[in-house]
């Protein structure tokens, strides 16, 4: 998606709208969005659209479409995950290279001109899109809100890797992007953070996305 999910279209979708900043607007990033709840979201709007859902989910936990349950069966089948033609989370890599979009520095442009940060935000979410897309035409990919990933999160990626393969065990994901709330620092391409799949906070949201048919 061009944007981070909104809450006018999380609303549309799963009939329930969770951000803390509801006053920010439709308009806004959804937020204060679980891991579990963003996949459900995917579902959802797949379903609606008529295409394959990309995650398998039970009660309130879910993992991508072939796994093998237990604490890493979300990751086993990361290769029919990303094959998925359903709306789902971008793994890290897919994250980063679109966030990039052929850029090689910190950010695809100036921070004020590109990203809502601790420095222009006024503290709060702001509508989507208002800021510089990168050169793909992604708007928001640097901060607003963290933007939930598929992976798992492995500390040392220090090794060149074209599609780096994530932690296989371990219960917590990948974030990136920074939000309305991080200095500068936190807000450019290479910043990563973790949470546990069941966290929600104001600072942390998502987009989906769908591999080519």
């Amino acid at each position: 998606m061009e944007t981070e999910v909104t809450q006018s279209l999380y609303q549309a979708v799963m009939g329930v709208n969770p951000a803390s900043f509801k006053a920010c607007g439709g308009a806004c990033p959804v937020e204060a969005v679980s891991w579990y709840e963003a996949a459900l979201f995917a579902n959802k709007l797949s379903q609606n659209q008529g295409l394959s859902p990309c995650f398998v989910c039970s009660g309130t936990t879910c993992e991508g479409v072939g796994g093998t349950g237990g604490c890493g069966g979300w990751f086993q089948s990361r290769a029919a995950y990303v094959a998925c033609s359903g709306w789902r989370l971008p793994t890290e890599a897919e994250w980063e290279y679109a966030a990039r979009a052929g850029t090689t520095a910190a950010r695809y442009g100036d921070i004020n001109d590109v990203a809502w940060y601790d420095g222009n935000s006024g503290n709060k979410t702001q509508p989507v899109g208002r800021k510089q897309p990168n050169p793909w035409g992604l708007f928001d990919m640097l901060g607003n809100v963290w933007e939930w990933c598929y992976d798992g999160y492995k500390g040392d990626l220090r090794q060149a890797a074209t599609d780096p393969v994530e932690a296989a065990t371990g219960a917590r994901r990948v974030g990136r992007g920074g939000s309305w709330y991080d200095d500068a620092n936190h807000v450019r391409a290479a910043q990563r953070n973790n949470y546990t799949p069941s966290f929600r906070d104001a600072y942390l949201g998502f987009r989906v996305v769908r591999s080519s048919p």
